[in-house]
């Protein structure tokens, strides 16, 4: 009777799990974990992006390299603030996106001062004072009576 309920219910799942040692089990795809980094460009090219990253007092240069799937960097100038949007392949940076926050400031690309204001227009001629007006009497203020 022991032997019955072994064979009814137990053998099956020790098959069962047997089964399930014997043939490979699917690799779950387990997402590079992503990361991004705020910076300042030093440099960028077909291949990599150097951005400068400030920590305090510190600066220091990380170099991403392009994942396959991104293009060349075109948008992204010396000087430009920009976010780098990577992830982590064989202990380098991948950078898989960016985007510009602030355009490099440069002296060429900065806006000219427009000259100043003249202080009359051209066309109105200077006001004259006629010799006949008397001078305008100074205003005075009443001065505070003492007190008494």
């Amino acid at each position: 009777m022991n032997f019955s309920l072994f064979c009814k219910r137990l053998a099956p799942l020790l098959i069962g799990l047997t089964l399930l040692s014997v043939f490979p089990r699917p690799a779950f795809s387990q997402q590079p974990t992503k990361h991004q980094a705020t910076g300042t460009i030093v440099s960028a090219n077909a291949a990599r992006i150097i951005l400068l990253r400030q920590f305090g007092r510190n600066k220091v240069r990380w170099t991403f390299v392009l994942a396959s799937h991104s293009d060349a960097p075109a948008d992204l100038a010396k000087g430009a603030r920009a976010r780098i949007y990577y992830h982590d392949e064989k202990g380098q940076h991948v950078a898989d996106r960016w985007k510009v926050i602030t355009l490099p400031t440069s002296a060429s690309s900065a806006p000219k001062p427009s000259p100043p204001a003249p202080l009359r227009p051209a066309s109105t001629p200077p006001a004259t004072v006629s010799p006949s007006a008397a001078p305008a009497a100074p205003a005075t203020t009443p001065s505070p009576k003492p007190p008494s």
